[in-house]
Parts: structure tokens; sequence; C-alpha cells
């Protein structure tokens, strides 16, 4: 099962790839893909996160404005720690950032719970605005999923902080 490998020294290397542990599933790189687990970021995606994280406005434009082009790096991609671009930016309570990611078209997803939680309150604002604008009939506002978990306190204490009373949510379903 091994790799054998000759180096110029004479050096013999052994490589041992360990068995999948789920069978019909060759070994545990093949395991990795098919449960779907994250990829290792390109040096673009990681220079991308960096760029965000510094508040360099001005790269993280350009390097937007190439993906759009040619699509060579995941404008939604995630670090090791599952933080995006948008969650980053409304880390560093950087507003600008936070109007760019969301004009260029990076996805939003929970970034409203993260800036209620950071008790950013700018970037919440915005990103209302935002999903107002983008709204389809028929679907349900991802804000009425704070409503939900107001309802169920347990899910995420810091929204309480923002809004400063459940008076309204205790009885209203």
């Amino acid at each position: 099962m091994g790799n054998d490998r000759k180096d110029s020294d004479s050096v013999s290397v052994d490589v041992e790839v360990p068995p999948s542990p789920v069978p019909g599933i060759g070994n545990l790189s093949e395991f990795a893909l098919a449960l779907d687990l994250p990829k290792p970021l390109t040096i673009d995606e990681k220079k991308f996160l960096l760029a965000v994280e510094r508040g360099d406005l001005a790269n993280v434009r350009r390097m937007l404005q190439k993906a759009a082009r040619k699509h060579h790096f995941n404008i939604n991609c995630m670090d090791s720690l599952g933080r995006g671009a948008l969650t980053l930016a409304i880390d560093g309570e950087n507003l600008e950032m936070v109007e760019l990611l969301v004009i260029m078209g990076v996805e939003t997803r929970d970034a409203l719970l993260q800036a209620i939680n950071a008790e950013f309150v700018e970037a919440v604002e915005l990103l209302l605005e935002h999903e107002e604008l983008i709204h389809k009939e028929g679907e349900l506002y991802v804000s009425n999923s704070i409503y939900h978990l107001l309802l169920h306190p347990t899910e995420n204490v810091a929204i309480y902080k923002y809004t400063g009373s459940m008076e309204c949510f205790s009885g209203c379903y």
C-alpha cells in the first residue's frame, strides 16, 4: 500500500496512506472528499481574507473585481476558524469594508447575527437594508430567523443586548 520513492541521496521514503473508516472508500483523502469537508484555501483566498482583515479596501476591491471577471477564487471562502470575509470585516468594525463586500456580492449568510452579536449597529442597519433590496416575494426575510432566536434565548443570548427588551416577544406567537 505504501509508495516508495528514491531520493538522489538514495534515501528510501515509505508513505502509508491510512485506509478509510468507511467500506467502499479507498483511503482517507477520498473519505474527506466524500464527507464534503472544506478544501484548503488557495493562495489568492488567503490573500483576500488577509486584506479584508487588515482593512485594505483598495486591494479587496481589486481582488473582487478580478474574481468577478476570472472566477479564480471563491469570494465566499472561509478560514480554518469558519470566518468569511464579512465576518472578518464585522469583527474589525469596518463599515466601508462590509459595504464593499455586500455590494460586490459576497454572501451575507449569518452576517446579520454576527453584526448583532458584535453590537455593530451600522452594519446591522446596512445588512437589513441589503436584505430589503434582495428580498423576493413569497420568501421569508432572514431577519425572521432573529425572531425565532428571540423566542429561544438559549440559542443566541447576545441578541438580547441589541434589542434591549423581550416584552413584545414573550407572547407574540
